[in-house]
């Protein structure tokens, strides 16, 4: 007990606004869970395309802006992809500009100067492109004795290799990740953000709201996890307006807390811009005229000069 009293006193030392962990840098995500909690695996779960990727990029963001080292594996991206994204999260207005290469001198020079403010960032990049879950834990591991470490994100579960043996299948090499990572997780006293998919039956459903079931390749993956996060975005199914606020859907996007294995579940509301290089809270407008739940084509004409909410 004397052990466990002393977690307690240490946690309660730590709170700020509620948050005793790492902040997630969504206040509402932040409230129901406490922020990122020492030892923890969590999984952040979507269909491609739908913001694993950069909502990884926003948490890693928001935890070395406050201070805390940061290691992201991402087995998708090179380091200067990554590079870009998160430039562009300063400066989401110049997205665009960047994409097409029509960016004026001057506009070049406030890129370059944002990028020197940035220098001193605590996030670290591996982007080697084929990483085994050897190699990850033992890479973890290192940064942890030489540098020290607060969180390490992984861009995408599925990517990780695994030692090969026969008569295994792949369900059973994704299965020995999941408690590797948590193995991890508790072994450095840090939290491990896993981002992962989730397999078709979610686009065959009715509303396309993801469940526990879709969770791709493994079951134990809720098994292991401390929390599962699952991530809808409603206005790309064209559903108009979300049938539990009335709220228009443009903007919005749903992080479904469905496991959470030392606090409450629930829905957390969070806004971001078409590039999805903007990502914070989500207000939340009303919709006074129901009279199709499907987004109408002029609608969709007009959503990518829109954003839902103000996002920080």
């Amino acid at each position: 007990m004397e052990k466990t009293c002393a977690r307690i006193v240490d946690r309660v030392s730590r709170s700020v606004n509620g948050v005793t962990g790492i902040p997630t840098g969504i206040p509402e995500l932040d409230r129901m869970t406490g922020g990122w909690q020492p030892g923890n695996l969590i999984f952040t779960a979507g269909r491609p395309g739908l913001g694993k990727t950069q909502l990884g990029l926003k948490f890693a963001m928001h935890a070395a802006e406050k201070g805390y080292r940061v290691l992201l594996y991402t087995l998708e991206m090179m380091t200067e992809e990554v590079g870009e994204r998160v430039l562009m999260m300063r400066v989401p207005d110049l997205y665009k500009k960047v994409k097409s290469g029509y960016v004026t001198s001057q506009e070049v020079e406030s890129l370059v100067d944002v990028a020197k403010g940035m220098e001193d960032c605590r996030l670290m990049v591996d982007d080697t492109p084929y990483v085994s879950i050897d190699q990850l834990c033992a890479g973890a591991r290192t940064v942890k004795s030489r540098w020290g470490l607060d969180m390490v994100i992984v861009d995408y579960l599925q990517l990780v290799g695994t030692n090969v043996r026969a008569g295994r299948n792949r369900e059973q090499e994704v299965a020995e990740c999941s408690r590797r990572l948590k193995a991890l997780a508790r072994a450095l006293e840090c939290p491990v953000i896993v981002a992962c998919q989730l397999n078709r039956q979610v686009e065959q459903t009715f509303d396309h709201r993801p469940e526990l079931k879709h969770l791709r390749e493994s079951g134990s993956i809720e098994q292991d996890a401390d929390l599962v996060i699952l991530l809808h975005r409603p206005e790309r199914y064209h559903i108009r307006v979300d049938p539990d606020t009335g709220w228009s859907t443009r903007g919005m996007g749903i992080a479904t807390v469905a496991k959470h294995r030392n606090g409450a579940t629930g829905k957390v509301y969070y806004g971001y811009n078409p590039s999805m290089t903007k990502i914070g809270e989500f207000a939340g407008t009303p919709v006074t005229a129901p009279a199709n739940n499907l987004k109408r084509k002029e609608d969709e004409r007009k959503s990518s000069d829109l954003f839902g909410g103000s996002a920080g």
